[in-house]
């Protein structure tokens, strides 16, 4: 049961990392005109980063 519990807050951390790294990108594309390549490349990153965990 508490392995249960586990693994559903684990999914839960993972959609949060998830949406936290989607941000990135959103609040990237935003500031573009003001060189936002950086907080889309970081926010990529980050999402690619969590990708090869789950994998």
């Amino acid at each position: 049961e508490s392995y249960l519990k586990k693994i559903s807050k684990m999914k839960i951390d993972i959609a949060d990392y998830i949406a936290k790294g989607g941000k990135f990108v959103i609040d990237g594309v935003e500031e573009l005109h003001k060189g936002g390549w950086l907080i889309i490349t970081i926010g990529l990153l980050f999402l690619l980063f969590i990708f090869i965990i789950l994998n």
